[in-house]
């Protein structure tokens, strides 16, 4: 089997049996909520929060005259402020969207993408005999994710995360 049909193969099975239980929509909103405002000014707002602290404590200890430490601590709030805005509510929603149609969201993307969305879902993925075999959702991800029971055979069943298990009894 060639990449591109066990590509489309794992495009399917995504589509089909990756589902989002609709008592978790909340909680993915939530998620993808926090990620969005994650972002890469965190990193920016913490270094400006201790650049804040180390100020404060350079003041307090007399290390800065008042005149500076009011000018610095200015620039550093207004610094802090622009890191720390409030996303757009409307990508915010486009995101959270996304999230809950994969189908569309393989569908639309391209390879590299599709690449991106399989190792941010999945954290090891088992290929034998050109057929995916095993996957293991990411911790993260996992409670999300309602993977219905594969069968793997008439002996053999898949648990939730879709590990061989054990023999059917």
């Amino acid at each position: 089997m060639d990449a591109r049909a066990l590509e489309e193969r794992f495009g399917a099975w995504l589509a089909d049996d990756v589902v989002l239980p609709a008592t978790e929509r909340a909680r993915l909103a939530a998620l993808v909520r926090a990620k969005v405002r994650k972002g890469a000014d965190a990193v920016k707002a913490d270094k400006v929060r201790s650049a804040i602290k180390r100020l404060t404590d350079a003041f307090t200890w007399g290390g800065v005259g008042e005149a500076d430490y009011r000018e610095q601590l200015h620039e550093l709030q207004t610094q802090l402020a622009v890191s720390e805005r409030a996303p757009d509510e409307r990508r915010t929603m486009a995101a959270i969207q996304v999230a809950q149609d994969l189908r569309r969201l393989w569908q639309l993307a391209k390879p590299e993408r599709r690449k991106q969305l399989v190792w941010s879902l999945l954290e090891r993925v088992t290929i034998l005999g050109g057929e995916v075999t095993a996957v293991r959702p990411r911790s993260e991800v996992a409670p999300l994710l309602a993977l219905r029971l594969h069968m793997c055979g008439p002996d053999r069943i898949r648990t939730g995360d879709l590990v061989l298990d054990r023999d059917v009894c």
